[in-house]
């Protein structure tokens, strides 16, 4: 993996910001940056592949937290030493 595909893959990466894609439409998307990149085409990612980027994209994939307790969402607990009277 050369140092401009890397550059590329991080691009679309952060262009996507969590949305999913399929793999090999975001194996053609890098790649298509990565040649933008070493051509020296200014902008790497266009209004053109931006566009293609934003149809192929799906939604925003959630976080899900799958070890450890839960995270208390609201309120943080009381020590054990703490009396209210």
């Amino acid at each position: 993996m050369t140092t401009s595909n890397v550059a590329a893959q991080v691009l679309v990466r952060a262009y996507l910001n969590g949305r999913s894609m399929d793999e090999f439409m975001l194996a053609a998307a890098v790649w298509m940056a990565d040649k933008r990149l070493t051509g020296g085409i200014v902008p790497a990612l266009d209004q053109t592949l931006r566009d293609d980027i934003d149809s192929q994209a799906g939604p925003v994939m959630a976080f899900q937290q799958s070890w450890g307790p839960k995270p208390y969402k609201f309120a943080v607990p009381r020590p054990q030493w703490v009396r209210w009277a």
